[in-house]
C-alpha cells in the first residue's frame, strides 16, 4: 500500500454513499467532495468532455483556480459539461452475477476494481460490464489532484495505469529483448516466460477483478497491448489471447463454470485456446464440427486448424453445431479437455513469424464432452465466439498492428539517419522524408481509430451488440496500415534490412500474420458492408 500511496498522493477523503443518487448505465459522472455536507450530483458529464478530448471555456462552470479542471483516470476533463476542480469524486461500478467477469456479492469498483465490504459498500447489482466502467449505484470515491489515473489492483496493491505504463515499458525495452533473442534461436517459447509473464500480471490485465485480475477497460488496457506489441510476435500473442479468452467465459459460465475454468484462467494456472477455424470454414457460421449429443455428454467428430496454443492449452474453447443445423442455429460453446479421449492434436509447420507460437491441427473422433461444459445455450456458439472474444479481439489485433508499426516507423527514423549514399545521410532526401511522413500519418490514424473502437466498446450493450463495425473498421484499417508501414521501412533499410540478424527482417515477418488474426481483411470488409446496408 506504501507504493499506492506514493504514486497517489493527494487522494481526498474516504468511500462516500448517498441512497439517493441515480445511476444510468454508462455514466461516469463526477460528484463534489465529501466534505460537503450533502453529496449530489452535478450531473452527467457529455462523453465529448471525458478523456481530456475538448477543453471547457475559461470560467466554465467547476473549473478550478486557474481553470484547472478534474481529472478523469489521468485525463483533464476541461471544466464544461458539470466538471468540478480536479480531485473530486469519480462514480465508479461494480460487479454481479450476470455481469461480465462478475462474481456475487462484489462491491463496488474503480474502473473494474471491486472493492467488496469496504466501508459498507453495497454488492453491485447485475448488469456491469466486468473490467471497466461498471453500474453499482450510490457509491464514489475520491481522486487524486495530481491526475495519474484511478488506481488498477495486482497482488493485493492499488497501482494506476501510468504504472503499469512504465512498468511494460521497462519490461519491453529489457527482459523482453532478450527473451525474444531466445525465441528466435531456439523457435520456442519457454515455460519459464509463461511463468515470468504470469507473474508481473501482464496476462491478467484486462480480467475482470472480481475473478483475479486487474480490472483494466479495454480502453485502458489496449495502450499497454501496444507497449508489448514492440516486443516479439510471440510475446504480444501470448498477452493478447490470455487478456481476451476470459471475455466468453465471464459472460456465458455459470458460477460453478467459473470456478472450474475462469478463475485458474484468470490466475494463470491454465491455458485456453480458442478453437474456431476449420480446415474448410472460416467466418463461424460455417462450421462443420459436429457435435453429437446422447443424455448429458456430446460426442464430437471433425477438424479445426491454425489453433494458437493447441498443443499446449488445457482446455479448448470449441465451437461446434448440431446435425441437421445451418448458420448460427444449433451452434455450441464447448470447454474441451485437451487431453479427452479422441482428441487428437497435432503440431502444424513453422509459420513464416511469429516463431515459438504454436499451432495445432486438431481431429475429433467422438470425442465425448459434458453437456456441463457447455457456455450458455444451444444456438449461441456463434454468438459466444463473436461478441464474447472476436469484436474485441479485433480491436486488440488493431491495437497490435499499431505497436508494430510504430516500431517500424522508428528503426526507419534512426536507419535514414545513418545509412549514407553519395555522400549524405538518406534523411536529407525528400522521397525518403515523404516516405516517412506518409508512415508517421498512417500509424497515428490507426492509433486514433483503435481508441474509438474501444470507446465504442466500452460504451456498449452488455452483449457487445453494435460493435462488429467498428472492431471491423479498427482491424481492416490497422492490418493494411501495418503492411504498407513494414513494407516501407524495410526499404529505407535497404538490403541489410533483408537480413536474419536484422530486427526490421522480423518485425517484416511478424506483420503479416495479422493479415490473418481474427479475420481476413476480406472478411472485415463484409461485415462492415452488411452494418451500412442493414
Amino acid at each position: 500500500m506504501a507504493h499506492a500511496r506514493a504514486a497517489w498522493p493527494a487522494l481526498r477523503g474516504a468511500w462516500a454513499c448517498s441512497p439517493g443518487m441515480g445511476w444510468k448505465p454508462r455514466q461516469r459522472a463526477v460528484y463534489p467532495a465529501p466534505s460537503q455536507a450533502d453529496v449530489q450530483p452535478l450531473g452527467r458529464i457529455p462523453r465529448r468532455f471525458i478523456g481530456g478530448r475538448r477543453r471547457g471555456p475559461p470560467g466554465a462552470r467547476g473549473l478550478g483556480p486557474g481553470g484547472r479542471g478534474a481529472r478523469v483516470w489521468g485525463r483533464t476533463c476541461g471544466g464544461a459539461g458539470g466538471c468540478p476542480p480536479a480531485g473530486r469524486l469519480l462514480v465508479s461500478g461494480g460487479h454481479a452475477p450476470q455481469a461480465r467477469g462478475a462474481a456475487a456479492g462484489g462491491g463496488t469498483a474503480l474502473r473494474g476494481v471491486p472493492l467488496a465490504g469496504a466501508v459498507g459498500h453495497p454488492p453491485a447489482p447485475a448488469g456491469g460490464r466486468g473490467g471497466v466502467v461498471g453500474r453499482a449505484p450510490n457509491c464514489v470515491r475520491a481522486e487524486s489532484d495530481e491526475g495519474r489515473g484511478g488506481p488498477a489492483l495486482a497482488g493485493g496493491e492499488l497501482r494506476t495505469a501510468a504504472d503499469w505504463t512504465a512498468e511494460i515499458r521497462g519490461f519491453v525495452d529489457g527482459p523482453a529483448e532478450r527473451w525474444s533473442e531466445e525465441i528466435e534461436r531456439t523457435g520456442q517459447v519457454s515455460a519459464e516466460l509463461w511463468g515470468e509473464l504470469v507473474a508481473r500480471g501482464y496476462l491478467r490485465l484486462a480480467a475482470p477483478a472480481a475473478y483475479g485480475g486487474v480490472g483494466l477497460s479495454l480502453s485502458d488496457y489496449l495502450p499497454l497491448l501496444e507497449l508489448f506489441s514492440r516486443a516479439h510476435g510471440s510475446i504480444r500473442m501470448i498477452v493478447h489471447v490470455c487478456n481476451g479468452v476470459w471475455r466468453p467465459l465471464a459472460r456465458w459460465a455459470n458460477e460453478e463454470q467459473a470456478n472450474r475454468f475462469l478463475r485458474p484462467l484468470v490466475a494463470g494456472q491454465s491455458i485456453c485456446a480458442f478453437t474456431l477455424t476449420e480446415p474448410h470454414a472460416g467466418t463461424g457460421a460455417d462450421i462443420q464440427l459436429s457435435a453429437r449429443r446422447e443424455g448429458d455428454t456430446y460426442y464430437l467428430n471433425g477438424e479445426k486448424h491454425l489453433i494458437t496454443f493447441g498443443t499446449r492449452a488445457d482446455h479448448l474453447l470449441t465451437f461446434a453445431r448440431l446435425p441437421g443445423t445451418r448458420g448460427y442455429d444449433g451452434t455450441l460453446a464447448l470447454m474441451v479437455p485437451r487431453l479427452s479421449p479422441g482428441l487428437e492434436a497435432r503440431a502444424q509447420s513453422e509459420a513464416m513469424g511469429l516463431r515459438g507460437t504454436d499451432h495445432a491441427h486438431l481431429v475429433f473422433r467422438d470425442t465425448p464432452v459434458p453437456v456441463a461444459n457447455r457456455l450458455g445455450q444451444e444456438g449461441e456458439g456463434i454468438a459466444v465466439a463473436l461478441r464474447g472474444f472476436l469484436h474485441p479481439s479485433r480491436i486488440g489485433v488493431a491495437a497490435s498492428c499499431v505497436g508494430l508499426a510504430q516500431k517500424a516507423l522508428e528503426l526507419a527514423v534512426a536507419r535514414s539517419k545513418v545509412r549514407v549514399t553519395f555522400g549524405k545521410p538518406i534523411a536529407e532526401r525528400q522521397a525518403i522524408q515523404m516516405m516517412l511522413a506518409e508512415m508517421a500519418t498512417d500509424v497515428q490514424a490507426a492509433r486514433q481509430l483503435v481508441r474509438w473502437a474501444a470507446d465504442v466498446w466500452d460504451a456498449g450493450p452488455e452483449d457487445g451488440a453494435g460493435t462488429a463495425e467498428a472492431a471491423a473498421m479498427s482491424k481492416l484499417f490497422g492490418l493494411e496500415m501495418l503492411q504498407r508501414v513494414t513494407d516501407r521501412a524495410l526499404q529505407v533499410f535497404g538490403g541489410a534490412g533483408y537480413l536474419k540478424d536484422s530486427l526490421i527482417e522480423r518485425i517484416y515477418r511478424d506483420a503479416r500474420a495479422q493479415r490473418f488474426e481474427e479475420g481476413t481483411a476480406e472478411i472485415q470488409k463484409v461485415t462492415i458492408a452488411r452494418a451500412l446496408l442493414g
